[in-house]
C-alpha cells in the first residue's frame, strides 16, 4: 500500500461521552481525505482509527505517530494495512489554522504510556 499523504486544514478534538476524539481532515463540512483517532481511557483495545481509506475502523493498528516540523508521520502496524488502508499517513498542517495546544494536549492524553512510539518535536 502506497502512502497517504494531505494537507489538513481542519485538526478537531473532542470528548464523547468519556472518548477523547481527533479528527484530522482536509475540510470541515466534506473532508475527502480524513484520519480519525479515538480512545477510551483504560479500554485496553487501545487507539482506535479510521480514515477516508479505510474499510472499516480499527483498533491497535498504529505503530507509531510522530509530530515534527507542522507534519504529523503516523505509521500503521504491517499486519494491519489491508483493514486501514495505508502504511504511512504524511499530514501537513498549518499551526495558525488550528488549535494548536488543544491538539497536542489530546495526543499526550492518547499516545502517552499507549504502548505506541510518540513524540513532539
Amino acid at each position: 500500500m502506497n502512502d497517504f499523504t494531505f494537507y489538513a486544514s481542519t485538526i478537531n478534538c473532542v470528548t464523547d461521552c468519556e472518548v477523547l476524539i481527533i479528527g484530522i481532515g482536509d475540510d470541515d463540512i466534506e473532508p475527502e481525505n480524513y484520519i480519525i483517532l479515538s480512545y477510551l481511557d483504560g479500554d485496553e483495545d487501545g487507539v482506535d482509527i479510521e480514515s477516508s481509506r479505510s474499510v472499516r475502523h480499527q483498533y491497535d493498528a498504529i505503530e507509531s505517530i510522530e509530530i515534527k516540523d507542522r507534519v504529523i508521520t503516523l505509521v500503521i502496524k504491517e499486519d494491519k494495512i489491508e483493514i486501514v488502508g495505508f502504511r504511512t499517513a504524511i499530514i501537513e498542517y498549518n499551526p495558525e489554522e488550528i488549535d494548536e495546544v488543544n491538539f497536542f494536549l489530546y495526543l499526550n492524553q492518547i499516545f502517552t504510556d499507549s504502548g505506541i512510539k510518540f513524540s513532539i518535536s
